[in-house]
């Protein structure tokens, strides 16, 4: 089964936009192919969604009130490290 680097964006918006915080994480997914790893991406299982550590982007200051996190795919390398996805 090949493997893939996703590369997403974290960004969190919080009550006041001072707080927000942005970074970048990298995940290895295994799929059969590369429409079933957009397939996957695409309908925000929120299972997988939730194993992407977004602790980076979430600011702690006591006047920080979290609203959401987003989490954006931006690009897709192939196991050879050759990048098959991205989001200009």
């Amino acid at each position: 089964m090949p493997t893939y680097t996703v590369k997403f964006q974290l960004s969190s918006n919080h009550s006041d936009e001072k707080y927000d915080l942005e970074d970048l994480k990298s995940k290895e997914v295994a799929t059969q192919n590369l429409d079933e790893l957009f397939t996957l991406l695409d309908n925000f299982d929120s299972s997988f969604y939730e194993t992407i550590d977004d602790a980076s982007v979430i600011n702690s200051d006591v006047n920080a009130v979290l609203e959401e996190v987003e989490v954006e795919y931006i690009e897709i390398k192939d196991a050879a490290g050759t990048i098959v996805y991205e989001d200009k």
